[in-house]
């Protein structure tokens, strides 16, 4: 039979501490007996001032980033106010998700077939 005050099992969580009765509230309340833990603060950046340009947060910041410098290095001769609308479009944003996926993927599949080719230099068709 297992012993309750068995010793080495996991201490309760009121374990180390004890009860008072609070007049204002007229409840039980817990005060424990351990020194306060040491809060460790953490600081949150502050976006940088981009001036009047404005980067949505809806999407990877990443992605954002990357299109909007294809964008500013594009050549001005193509570049249109419809085209950066179409661009900026959620439609387009998953057209361009779905084709970053085909070529990693791509690359992954060329890379790996790559490397087994390397492995076995005369698998291939007899000349």
């Amino acid at each position: 039979m297992a012993d309750d005050d068995d010793e080495g099992g996991f201490g309760g969580l009121y374990e180390d501490g004890h009860w008072i009765w609070d007049e204002q509230t007229e409840a039980l309340l817990f005060v424990s007996d351990l020194p306060p833990a040491h809060v460790e603060a953490v600081q949150i950046t502050t976006k940088a001032p981009t001036g009047t340009i404005e980067f949505r947060d809806d999407i990877d910041l990443i992605e954002q980033d990357v299109k909007d410098i294809a964008l500013y290095t594009a050549p001005v001769s193509i570049l249109s106010p419809m085209l950066i609308d179409l661009l900026h479009l959620p439609s387009t944003e998953r057209l361009l998700r779905a084709l970053i996926f085909c070529c990693a993927y791509y690359l992954q599949c060329f890379t790996f077939l790559g490397s087994r080719r390397n492995v076995h230099p005369h698998s291939g068709p007899s000349k």
